[in-house]
């Protein structure tokens, strides 16, 4: 039971933030490509400054905390009454929520690691003449969007792998 529930939650969780980043990779970093610098940088900062609130952070933060939590339950078989994971077929299913939860922190640890020092270096560039904002553009697109897609692609696998131990059970 407890297995289920904390699979549950890190896959809702998983599943948000691997289509919040999914959005970026779609629709909003392409069509950001095609602003001119400033507006890249001002929308940007935008973003920046409106995402860091408590909806999101308890999801970023939940996301691999309740994956790792259904990998150590399921290792430990905590809340099952009888053989199994109660959500899976035993070494299979604990197995899948390890491939869960290593890809959820590897995904928290893009964001932590490239993504938000990135967006912290937009944050502070300076931005007053028409160079200032092709630099600040320039030192931030193409690492941002790279590390974007990595935690994407980790996002997903996460999702994919908590459904298919789900789907065991």
């Amino acid at each position: 039971m407890i297995i289920g529930v904390l699979a549950g939650l890190a896959t809702l969780a998983n599943g948000l933030l691997a289509g919040l980043f999914f959005a970026f990779v779609c629709a909003i970093s392409p069509a950001y490509r095609r602003l001119a610098d400033g507006e890249f940088v001002r929308g940007f900062r935008a973003i920046n400054a409106m995402i860091v609130r408590p909806t999101f952070l308890v999801v970023f933060v939940g996301a691999p905390l309740t994956a790792a939590a259904a990998a150590v339950a399921g290792t430990l078989r905590i809340g099952v009454a009888t053989g199994g994971l109660g959500i899976g077929a035993g070494p299979a299913g604990t197995a899948l929520l390890w491939v869960a939860a290593a890809a959820s922190v590897v995904s928290f640890l893009i964001t932590v690691i490239v993504n938000v020092p990135l967006n912290q270096g937009l944050d502070r560039a300076s931005i007053l003449t028409p160079a200032d904002h092709a630099a600040a553009r320039a030192a931030f697109e193409t690492r941002w969007n790279r590390a974007n897609l990595a935690r994407t692609l980790m996002s997903t696998l996460s999702v994919l792998a908590l459904a298919a131990a789900l789907a065991l059970g």
